[in-house]
């Protein structure tokens, strides 16, 4: 049961700080709500890095992930690589997974010769997958949040969302908000916080922090405790193309 719990929960991160501020206005929720959204349509990010941290039952498992955009040989191209940590199918004699594992993927684009994976083949009919204007995103109804906190100074500007435990009652909120970033067949009761930074009126960061409480998983003849499970996923944007990237 504790690998399937490990494998939901991988599964949940596989889907992609608050700044110190001077001034803070938190009267204009709607403004702002639509000021970070017109931010998100507009912002094609060259390089992507997002760090996904999962904790549960005192198991800490961390992922990384890279997008970068740029060219090789005056040739535009797209580098996406994958490091995802799981737990190693061993056990020990109690049952337990007992090591960690780290599998590394890499995923290139090259104008002119297609798509590959890792060392294989190209693949001529293969798409760029670099980012467009408005992928990524998130649904900023103001129906959706309890609190907003708006803060900015001289250089950036930033945005603090608190959505409600994800409940019945709340219609589903935090899926809405982030049905990006985690496969709504995996949602749990996540209460979330979602901080979102912008300079030079494009996306800059976007931190999001889920608790999911004491709760229980399984069939109901072998149920398993999740104790405060918690998914960080931390996600850092750049806009300069990086010219003569080096492809392996």
């Amino acid at each position: 049961m504790m690998k399937k719990i490990l494998a939901l929960l991988l599964i949940i991160c596989c889907c992609l700080t608050v700044v110190s501020c001077k001034k803070k206005n938190p009267d204009k929720s709607d403004d702002n709500l639509q000021l970070f959204a017109d931010m998100f349509a507009a912002s094609a990010p060259k390089r992507s890095e997002v760090t996904t941290t999962i904790s549960a039952n005192n198991l800490e498992l961390v992922s990384t992930y890279t997008l970068i955009t740029g060219t090789v040989g005056g040739k535009a191209a797209s580098y996406f690589e994958s490091n995802v940590t799981t737990m190693n199918d061993v056990e020990n004699d109690q049952g337990d997974l007992n090591e960690k594992v780290t599998k590394t993927t890499k995923y290139y684009y090259l104008e002119g010769k297609g798509t590959r994976t890792n060392k294989g083949r190209w693949k001529a009919d293969g798409e760029d997958f670099a980012p467009a204007a408005g992928s990524i995103s998130l649904d900023l109804k103001k129906e959706y949040f309890e609190n907003t906190e708006y803060f900015e100074d001289s250089s950036t500007q930033t945005l603090v969302l608190y959505i409600a435990e994800d409940l019945e009652e709340t219609n589903g909120y935090a899926k809405k908000v982030l049905k990006k970033y985690i496969p709504q067949s995996q949602f749990f009761g996540y209460e979330t916080k979602i901080t979102i930074t912008a300079s030079g009126g494009r996306i800059s960061h976007l931190l999001i922090e889920c608790i999911d409480y004491e709760h229980f998983v399984g069939d109901e003849y072998d149920p398993v405790e999740i104790s405060d499970a918690t998914l960080v996923i931390d996600v850092s944007y750049s806009y300069n193309i990086e010219l003569d990237m080096d492809f392996e």
